[in-house]
């Protein structure tokens, strides 16, 4: 995910949003819908309510753009590295993987990049099998197994 902040760019979990194209120039939904980042969440929850056409609006005259796509783009990273964790943690990291690419490609499998799909089949994880069988083939020890056959 090559992203900055800088040029308008907010991360999301469909993939990047350049808030500074036009058509965000009216777009009054958050930054991500369902994020908790202080930026996206509701003034009523204790949040600022930044919308998206309001970043449109002060990323191309003003740095408070950037400082608020920051505060975004750090907490939607911390937050997947969160889920990450947990994915390895509960064994479940293969089809954790498969959603993410899922999510992020809308479903579109074949449009995941071949070098991403060679790496992750290097260790174990083959995005277009059954996550459950492939992480249970390396003998319960999952994706550290995989890494430990790299190195």
């Amino acid at each position: 995910m090559v992203c900055d902040q800088r040029f308008g760019n907010a991360i999301t979990t469909s993939g990047n949003l350049n808030l500074r194209h036009a058509s965000f120039s009216t777009d009054f939904r958050p930054i991500e819908p369902g994020c908790t980042c202080s930026c996206c969440r509701p003034v009523q929850d204790g949040g600022l309510g930044i919308t998206r056409a309001y970043i449109h609006h002060v990323a191309a005259k003003e740095t408070a753009g950037a400082h608020l796509l920051t505060m975004h783009n750090i907490h939607h990273l911390l937050h997947l590295m969160t889920r990450i964790r947990n994915a390895i943690l509960e064994e479940r990291y293969p089809a954790f993987l498969k959603s993410f690419f899922s999510t992020l490609y809308a479903g579109d499998m074949g449009k995941i990049p071949s070098w991403a799909v060679g790496a992750l089949r290097g260790v174990g994880v083959d995005l277009a099998s059954d996550a459950e069988e492939e992480y249970e083939g390396k003998g319960g020890a999952g994706v550290e197994a995989g890494v430990r056959e790299m190195a």
